[in-house]
């Protein structure tokens, strides 16, 4: 919103105090990545449902008030052993949605990290269908077009990626390189020691890098996630 790309709209900060009801029957689809913190396994203590960030009791309510034809989640591997079946799965089933779930690594569309992701999509038929005539339904008739598509996948060795939509990774030519004129100044080893090629050639300690970059999903990985989901709920 602050480089226009998107128009502007209200950001309300807290999920736990925002008011779904004023949104029933005027919402087609929620996107979300809810906390991972208590399914991660880098959490040692891995409360679940018992983590006071967990916030998907907020999400369930915000899903039972509004009803929207697709609900579209992502989160950490981890938690398909952990609070996907049992929390996350059995309230979406209950309000009466189909679920797919894939998981998709950001090195699978050519970034040069890791980070494989689960991706959840969960629709509901007969809002599909009393929406067909609507905006609902050219929605799902442009979601159903995305199903024939070919999904090119890099791999992410040597020259094979297209370096200009991500940071190089250690496989990629030029990793070895210290740039010129950076600010504040750092040494070769400290410049290789950023997080998998996620922070660019940003000078920072890792806190900073994982508070900045957040945890690395990429926009084609959500679209590889989406396209396999629908593919398999068609």
């Amino acid at each position: 919103m602050e480089d226009s790309a998107l128009p502007a709209a209200p950001i309300w900060s807290d999920i736990k105090s925002f008011d779904f009801s004023k949104f029933s029957g005027r919402v087609d689809g929620i996107v979300g990545g809810y906390p991972c913190q208590p399914w991660s396994t880098a959490n040692q203590d891995r409360l679940g449902e018992a983590d006071p960030r967990n916030l998907w009791p907020y999400i369930e309510a915000g899903i039972e008030a509004t009803r929207p034809v697709w609900c579209f989640f992502e989160n950490v591997a981890a938690h398909l052993s952990m609070g996907f079946e049992s929390p996350v799965g059995e309230s979406l089933r209950r309000l009466g949605y189909e679920i797919a779930c894939t998981l998709v690594t950001a090195e699978s569309v050519g970034a040069p990290h890791k980070r494989e992701r689960l991706f959840i999509l969960a629709y509901s038929r007969a809002l599909g269908d009393a929406g067909s005539k609507g905006l609902q339904g050219r929605l799902l008739q442009r979601v159903a077009g995305t199903q024939g598509r070919q999904v090119e996948r890099r791999v992410a060795t040597g020259s094979s990626r297209a370096l200009g939509h991500y940071p190089p990774g250690p496989a990629d030519p030029g990793w070895h390189e210290v740039p010129e004129r950076l600010f504040p100044a750092a040494s070769k080893s400290r410049l290789h020691g950023l997080a998998h090629g996620m922070a660019g050639w940003l000078d920072l300690r890792q806190s900073e890098r994982v508070r900045l970059a957040g945890n690395g999903v990429v926009p084609g990985a959500a679209a590889v996630a989406w396209q396999q989901c629908w593919a398999e709920l068609s």
